[in-house]
């Protein structure tokens, strides 16, 4: 065999047509799909570290209400719309960025006794910190007694039998 004909025969096969079965999708039920594509291997990429959110240039919000309160010492309380204008003032922050984190620990803090409401509902009205948020120390946890088995337990509620008269 020649070089021509090597090179006629070896290309042949790669310009043959894809199998008329496979071009051809079968009707099933009145609808037409498309064949199915050979999954490429996956090039697994290194994963580039996400970048870590920068510290704030700033205290926590709960400290800065604190700070806004006791900087304002009103008798009857701060407004929130006072406090708000404290913290942009001192501490130069976007008071509209920060608004829904003011909204949100000035109502925690008032169920959670962080700060007393003076008027209102909610986060609006006036707030003032409780009288002894001077110091506070840390709550201990009471210690536990020992358990005492369940039947002793019970009998410990009931209350106490009474003689029977005869």
């Amino acid at each position: 065999m020649s070089d021509a004909e090597n090179t006629e025969t070896a290309a042949a096969p790669a310009a043959a047509p894809p199998a008329p079965a496979a071009a051809e999708p079968t009707k099933a039920k009145g609808k037409a799909k498309a064949p199915k594509k050979a999954a490429a291997p996956k090039e697994s990429k290194p994963k580039a570290a996400k970048p870590k959110a920068k510290a704030a240039d700033h205290p926590p919000t709960a400290e800065m209400v604190a700070a806004a309160i006791k900087g304002l010492g009103e008798r009857q309380g701060s407004s929130l719309k006072a406090i708000k204008k404290y913290i942009a003032d001192n501490y130069k922050v976007d008071v509209d960025k920060l608004a829904p984190f003011i909204r949100r620990y000035v109502k925690t803090a008032v169920t959670n006794g962080g700060l007393v409401q003076v008027k209102g509902k909610g986060a609006n009205g006036s707030f003032r910190l409780p009288a002894g948020a001077k110091a506070r120390p840390l709550e201990v946890p009471p210690q536990k007694s020992p358990k005492l088995p369940v039947l002793q337990r019970k009998l410990s509620l009931l209350p106490p039998r009474r003689p029977r008269l005869r």
